[in-house]
Parts: C-alpha cells; structure tokens; sequence
C-alpha cells in the first residue's frame, strides 16, 4: 500500500473536537485501506443525512479516527503501554463492520450473517489491506479483534463497554455536527485520562471523571432527537424498506459493505416499488405522519418482551395496514429501548477513598411509534385500538 503526503512535518487532521491531530505516514496508509476509507461515506447517523432537516452528521472515520486519539491518551498511562498499539489500532477500526445505515440495516446484517457489526469486524478484517498494514506495523491480530468483540477484559471495556472510548467520541460529534448542541459539555479528551487500573480491575479516576454528567447529558439531549418523530419517520420507513427488501431476497453480504449513498441508490432502483417509493418519499423528504406514539420507563414484562422483538416491527405494520384496508408499504412501525441509556458500570476511585459509582440521570426507556403514509393522517384513533389490542406500555 501506498501514497504519500509528505512536508517538514507530519500532515494535520483538522477535527472538529480535538482542534489539530498529527498522524503519521503510517496512520495515512491505514486511513488509505479500502476498509477504513469506505467509512469516510457512512454517516454516524442510522438515518441518511440527506433524508433528514437536520445537520450533516460526521462519518464513521471522522469519528473512528476521534476515538483512536483517545486510545493513545489512554495508551500514555504505565499500565495500558503494553496494549496501547493493539488497543489503538482495534479503535481505529472497531466500525470497519458497521453495516449502511448502521443500526437500520443491522438488524438484517444478523438475520442474513448470523453476526453484528462487531463480529462481522473479524470477517471483513481478516487478509484485509488494513490488517496487513497493522501487522507490519507490530499489531497483534487476536488482541485486536479481541477488543473489538469485548473479549479480552477488563482492556476490551475501554472499547467495547458502558462508558468506552466508542462513546465519548460518538456522543458529542454527533450532537455537535447534527446541531442538536451548540458547545461541549464535557472534554472527551479529559474524560480519557481518567481510566486506570487498580489491579485487574479498570476504574476511573476522580481527578479527571467530572465531566461525567456532561457526557451523560449530551447522550440524553442527542439520543432525544434520536428517539423523536423527526428522525424516526424516516428511519422508519427506511426500514420497512428493508424489510421488504429482505424478504425478496435481494440483500446479501455486499450490501453490507456499501456505502449509505451505495445502499440508497441499490434501495432506489429495486424491483420491488414499495421499496423505491419508501426510498424515493425518503429522499425528497416527503415523511410519514406520527399516527401514534408511547413510550414508558416501567412497562410490563410481556411489553419489554413484544417491543424489543424487532422482528414484530414488520408483523405489526402488516397487520395494521391490512385492518386499515391500505398499501403495507403505508404502514411503518418502530419499538425498541433507547440505546442512549448506558449505565456505568467502572467503578470511581481517589486517593484515600473507596470505590464509588456514577449517579445516573437517564432511564431506560422502552418505545412505541406507528407512522402512516400523510393521506392516512386522520385514521389515528384506529391504530391506537389496533396497537392497544396488541400491547399496550
């Protein structure tokens, strides 16, 4: 692999969190891998920027390239010298899985591959121009992978846990591009400084943890536009697009390894129209109207069990539109739980002290929203007694 930027100095990433990061010839020839670059077009965003009214949010690998920076302030520390290369290297491209549209079309990516994002990592790795890179560069691919996959503890918590390096980034760059947020509420820089370990255990130390309810609070602001009618009308019916998609079984594994302009175009041209004219609505941003929503931090037992099927996203869609008597591509369901909750789960330490936790000021919440074609924005009342007949938060 080759390609050269070369001045007196090493070449400058302008990042819009960190001001001005230096990277090294050898940190061009992994950005230049096909693996890393193609993340340069997948948005942090599940939902296609150009589909929504909202900023243009940053990419996989401003985002990956973010997070990596924080893995070498981590990797400063005695105790993580000997896991500082590996450790930067699997930040680097802990995203290289991330499907197109990422959490939309996940889903799918599990139904057809058997495995997440994470583990579909080690598949798109392997023999990869990154990893053979990364080897020539002293990295270990078992450890890499490792921490990846949240398999090698209590190191892979600093990538793949409740307070890692993955969301310290993510949280405040997708606010911040988005702009859903006018300023930092926390230093993800600082926040990194703050891991330790105290024998095999990783903590978090006082000293440099008070931006804990900062980074909390970005998540509950950021994740609010997430979970709000705006975003999830298009990614709603983004993934009732999908799913018809799927069941016509025009998805494979290089759909997964698309671009999000790739994927939408592929979606665009399909030969089945209620994906076309999903996509198409989507795309010139003509959105489907809320029809209901519920949503609950203390819903029962069946509730949980019935929302987070995410397979009954598409089986309830079916089965309004066909009690409405409409089209099934009129009809889009979301249920879930907000994945902006994270409950932290390191331990806070200072000298002389014991260990204490984080407060949290998030709950979890469990959801349900039903949009509908605009032209059946006055059959509300009927979907709310179709649903209610189903479960009820």
């Amino acid at each position: 692999m080759a390609a050269e930027l070369t001045s007196e100095r090493l070449p400058i990433i302008f990042d819009r969190l960190y001001g001005q990061v230096e990277f090294s010839p050898g940190d061009l020839r992994l950005y230049q891998s096909r693996e890393l670059a193609r993340l340069r077009q997948v948005s942090l965003s599940a939902v296609p920027t150009w589909t929504s009214p909202a900023g243009v949010c940053a990419s996989k690998f401003e985002h990956s390239v973010g997070a990596a920076h924080l893995a070498n302030i981590v990797g400063q520390r005695e105790e993580f010298k000997d896991v500082a290369r590996d450790l930067y290297f699997a930040t680097l491209a802990h995203d290289i899985g991330t499907p197109p549209f990422s959490h939309l079309s996940e889903y799918y990516q599990v139904l057809l591959l058997g495995i997440n994002h994470e583990l579909f990592a080690a598949d798109v790795l392997i023999d990869s121009e990154f990893m053979r890179e990364v080897k020539k560069q002293g990295g270990r691919e078992a450890s890499i992978l490792n921490y990846i996959q949240g398999k090698d503890k209590p190191v892979s918590d600093l990538l793949n846990g409740s307070m890692d390096l993955d969301n310290l980034d993510n949280t405040l760059r997708f606010g911040l591009s988005m702009g859903l947020i006018t300023s930092s509420l926390y230093s993800p820089e600082e926040l990194a400084k703050a891991y330790a370990m105290r024998g095999n255990r990783l903590v978090l130390l006082a000293d440099y943890s008070g931006g804990l309810p900062g980074w909390e609070r970005t998540r509950i602001e950021t994740y609010r536009y997430v979970y709000g009618g705006a975003n999830l009308a298009t990614g709603s019916m983004i993934f009732r697009a999908l799913d018809f998609a799927y069941r016509d079984g025009l998805l494979d594994r290089d759909f997964f390894l698309m671009t999000d302009a790739q994927a939408f175009n592929f979606l665009l041209s399909s030969p089945n129209p209620r994906v076309t004219k999903l996509v198409e609505m989507a795309g010139r941003w003509i959105y489907y109207s809320q029809a209901y929503n519920r949503m609950s931090t203390s819903p029962a037992e069946n509730a949980v069990n019935f929302v987070t099927d995410t397979v009954k996203r598409g089986s309830l869609a079916d089965e309004i539109a066909q009690q409405l008597g409409v089209l099934p591509e009129d009809v889009c369901v979301f249920m879930g739980m907000n994945k902006g909750f994270k409950q932290v789960h390191l331990p806070i330490v200072s000298d002389g002290e014991e260990l204490r936790y984080h407060s949290h000021q998030n709950r979890l919440t469990y959801y349900i929203h039903v949009y509908i074609h605009p032209r059946l924005a006055d059959r509300g009342q009927e979907i709310k007694e179709i649903v209610e007949d189903r479960v009820s938060l």
